[in-house]
């Protein structure tokens, strides 16, 4: 419960500072944000990693991949 309360709360703070601030708040959470484990939800989720799997045992998915407009090693999101 803590934790979800503490997740609001810092929703609710960078929220405020954004409505305040607007565009010096986006740019300083943005770097708040930079190198957190976090930042990226595709890192986060190890899709690199299950691409790999796909890679190795569905037939096709390496060309499925490359003609993506998605999320690969070269253009991460």
């Amino acid at each position: 419960l803590y934790a979800a309360h503490a997740g609001m709360y810092a929703v609710w703070n960078a929220m405020e500072d954004l409505a305040k601030n607007q565009e010096r708040a986006q740019w300083q959470l943005e770097r708040m944000k930079a190198g957190h484990p976090t930042e990226s939800h595709h890192v986060m989720a190890r899709v690199s990693h299950f691409q790999e799997l796909e890679k190795r045992y569905i037939p096709g998915t390496e060309a499925r991949i490359k003609s993506s407009a998605g999320f690969d090693n070269s253009r991460l999101h």
